[in-house]
């Protein structure tokens, strides 16, 4: 075995000391190998240092002054440099970690000039932005991006026609609004307010069609769901316990539905086609969602498909809706608040949406308990002159 000295001193030479960075957003795979490090100094104030890693276009920049400044580290630490010579190991004292932050240079230096056109450099922004910019920063973006209409152009004219005359329908109808009860029925799946059978108040064929049901396989369950909230692996769990096997399938395959109606809704409003690959849902489910709850939205040569609120509500409505039969038309306490976690709304909220669709809410163990009964009972409207009207 080799003999080793141990010693504690700083470096012979401030120049000779090692550095040490780190990387809290990860490394380009595309440059990790090709990386350039370079230290600055500032020019009068000697100890205010910059390390630099440079690959491509890619730039990491770490300081030890500003936010980054050692005095608000509360921790210390040291190397060990083996010199192979002396047989020595020195604890080498470290007085500064950098904390590497990634940046990207100009990505116009690349592109032709046959390419600089208005079209492309929206094209470019667009990609910057989808890239790295923050969620706030994309709402921001998109929302300008749709505001934008080129008037010079016949594509602009018609644009402008249309919103004028979008607008002068609205405020037509406006003139003659529906009345608010058949709103809220609108909102609903197909149901049955007659039916002394609670199976028939919402029918599966009201759900979903035979080629989304036979997409629903649960055998994908046994293969693992991606990110399941923790009301539908209950669920699960209380539908495998059915002895008989057609009732147990249908269920199970209603735990599924639910499982993607909550990650549908989870995705953000504007552009959802762009993140339909998240939720893995087979492609009858994906085209459902996407045909049912939202918008197609043409801009130039890009077509997107954004939610709006009424669809939103819409959606949540039959969340509750299949929550309720995928459970034998009870939810617990703890499946109800598991919903308003997953929906981002309140339990108060929470309930609001299941009395929409005809449950029941009452105070049990923990929380509220909500049930389905037949026959289907509606919310009552309040009239203007404070009576109440179906």
């Amino acid at each position: 075995l080799m003999d080793l000295n141990l010693a504690f001193r700083a470096a012979d030479d401030e120049k000779d000391a090692p550095l040490l960075c780190t990387f809290p957003g990860g490394i380009d795979k595309a440059v990790k190998k090709n990386l350039k490090f370079d230290i600055l100094e500032h020019r009068d104030k000697k100890k205010r240092k910059r390390l630099e890693a440079r690959g491509g276009r890619v730039t990491y920049t770490g300081k030890n002054f500003g936010d980054a400044n050692k005095s608000k580290n509360l921790s210390k630490w040291a190397m060990a440099v083996f010199d192979p010579v002396s047989k020595e190991v020195r604890m080498v004292p470290i007085d500064h970690i950098y904390e590497m932050t990634q940046s990207v240079g100009n990505v116009k230096d690349d592109v032709k000039e046959s390419l600089q056109t208005p079209e492309a450099q929206q094209l470019q922004r667009q990609a910057l932005v989808d890239s790295f910019a923050s969620s706030k920063r994309k709402r921001k973006f998109n929302s300008a991006l749709k505001a934008r209409i080129k008037l010079d152009s016949e594509v602009g004219v018609d644009a402008l026609d249309n919103a004028i005359s979008n607008l002068e329908d609205k405020l037509t109808a406006e003139e003659d609004l529906p009345d608010a009860h058949e709103v809220i029925r609108d909102l609903l799946p197909k149901h049955d307010e007659t039916t002394s059978v609670v199976d028939a108040i919402y029918p599966v064929d009201g759900l979903l069609g035979k080629e989304e049901l036979s997409a629903l396989n649960p055998t994908i369950i046994k293969k693992g769901l991606k990110r399941p909230w923790l009301v539908v692996q209950e669920l699960i769990t209380k539908a495998e316990a059915i002895k008989d096997k057609k009732p147990r399938k249908l269920r199970l395959r209603l735990c599924l539905y639910l499982h993607y109606l909550l990650l549908f809704q989870g995705l953000p409003g504007k552009g959802k086609t762009r993140f339909m690959d998240r939720i893995e849902a087979p492609p009858a489910i994906a085209s459902q969602l996407l045909d049912l709850f939202t918008n197609e939205v043409k801009f130039h040569q890009r077509v997107n498909r954004d939610e709006s609120r009424q669809q939103q509500e819409k959606l949540r409505c039959r969340i509750c809706v299949v929550a309720l039969k995928a459970s034998g038309y009870e939810l617990a306490p703890g499946q109800v608040q598991d919903l308003a976690k997953a929906l981002k709304v309140t339990i108060g909220k929470m309930t609001k949406y299941f009395r929409e669709v005809g449950a029941k809410s009452s105070r049990g163990d923990g929380g509220f308990k909500v049930t389905l009964k037949a026959p289907l009972d509606l919310p009552k409207m309040k009239t203007g002159g404070g009576g109440r009207r179906r």
